[in-house]
């Protein structure tokens, strides 16, 4: 609204009006989107076009305030920045912590189903069906059919 305001003062060619509806804009504009920054570029803008209009006093005030959203901007971009990067270190960790989690289960669960069935003896070797052979050559025979 105070922008829309600081066009009609420029019309008007009212410095004092613009210079504080400039301000005020400058001064209320708490939003760090893509939004907030074209309200930042549009505040320059309209300073620097009618800077000729403004006092000495409105272009500090207006200067002031950019200066302050411009460090605030900078502030929230780097907290974001902190907080992408704690969610990803945390990310990481629940992932390893799960897989070990996962680990430790199987080899408690291998060790469990080792000690419950207690130890085995080995099964006995198969022995190979034994052929008797009287004539010494191969039988093709077996015994059944002799």
């Amino acid at each position: 609204m105070d922008l829309e305001l600081a066009d009609i003062y420029a019309l008007k060619k009212d410095g004092a009006d613009l210079g504080e509806a400039l301000a005020k804009a400058a001064g209320e504009n708490n939003d760090f989107s893509p939004n907030g920054q074209a309200t930042y570029v549009n505040i320059q803008v309209k300073a620097q076009l009618n800077s000729a209009l403004l006092s000495a006093d409105a272009k500090k005030q207006i200067a002031d305030a950019q200066a302050n959203w411009k460090q605030q901007s900078e502030e929230q971009k780097k907290e974001q920045a902190d907080a992408a990067k704690a969610d990803a270190d945390r990310a990481k960790q629940d992932a390893a912590d799960k897989k070990k989690f996962e680990a430790d289960q199987k080899a408690e669960a291998a060790k469990t189903k080792s000690a419950s069935t207690g130890p085995q003896a080995p099964p006995a070797p198969k022995q190979p069906p034994t052929r008797r052979n009287d004539s010494g050559g191969a039988d093709a025979c077996s015994d059944a059919d002799r």
